[in-house]
């Protein structure tokens, strides 16, 4: 998110309600709880992005090993932040062949708290295998889209509206 290094300089704000706001904010944003001062935020935030250099998620994502790609998952949703770049990527992987992978794919989109993901997700809703179905259903409830049954049509019409 292009709001945190911003929310970051508003920790060392004069007023403390500024300060206040801007550190749950961050929370909130994040997932993380980095301390109260801008110096804890900007150490947080060099370490993401210097994770984000090395850990090689393109190559990753899109490996013939479902150990690798589940790895990789795991990692992108553990660092949500820096790794929301790669929304497309994990995605496409809810057409994966292992269920498992599609799975888990919906949780990371869960943690990404993207809505751009829910058109995908929706689609996700006529997988053939019913864990799937109820993975989509959940992360689409969790990105804030309006509860409806549990079918495609429903909430791709949700969504158009």
């Amino acid at each position: 998110h292009d709001a945190v290094p911003e929310l970051i300089a508003h920790l060392d704000d004069q007023h403390p309600r500024v300060r206040m706001a801007a550190r749950q904010a961050l929370q909130q944003l994040t997932g993380t709880v980095a301390g109260s001062t801008a110096d804890g935020w900007r150490t947080w935030l060099e370490r993401e992005e210097a994770w984000l250099s090395t850990a090689d998620l393109d190559e990753r994502l899109e490996s013939d090993d479902v150990g690798v790609v589940g790895a990789a998952l795991r990692d992108v949703a553990a660092h949500a932040h820096v790794a929301g770049q790669h929304l497309s990527a994990v995605a496409a992987l809810l057409g994966h062949e292992q269920a498992a992978i599609r799975r888990l794919a919906c949780a990371t989109l869960t943690r990404l708290g993207r809505l751009e993901a829910a058109p995908r997700l929706a689609r996700a809703l006529d997988d053939e295998d019913p864990t799937v179905v109820a993975a989509a259903a959940a992360a689409l409830a969790a990105l804030g889209a309006e509860q409806h049954e549990p079918s495609r049509r429903a909430w791709e019409a949700a969504l158009a509206a």
